[in-house]
């Protein structure tokens, strides 16, 4: 059962990442999406109209502080916790 799961799917903006998100919203998990790209608002979007389970961010995953201040630590405030991490 996936229902309350939070998940992170980083380069998510399009291609796998976008997908594995999808994928993972329809199984009930609640997912924070995270790209470098601009895209990933409307990403965000298509994957969840009603955006109550998915939280776009744009984040640069070569830098340390957009991981730890910014993935981790919204990611933590949204939801909690996080189960799995793509």
């Amino acid at each position: 059962m996936s229902e309350g799961k939070c998940a992170v799917v980083t380069a998510a903006s399009s291609g796998i990442g976008k997908g594995i998100a999808r994928v993972l919203v329809s199984s009930g998990y609640r997912v924070l999406i995270a790209s470098s790209s601009d895209r990933i608002y409307s990403a965000a979007r298509e994957i969840d109209p009603s955006g109550r389970d998915v939280m776009p961010l744009r984040a640069d995953l070569r830098k340390r502080e957009d991981v730890r201040g910014g993935i981790v630590a919204k990611a933590a405030q949204w939801s909690g916790h996080v189960d799995a991490w793509w």
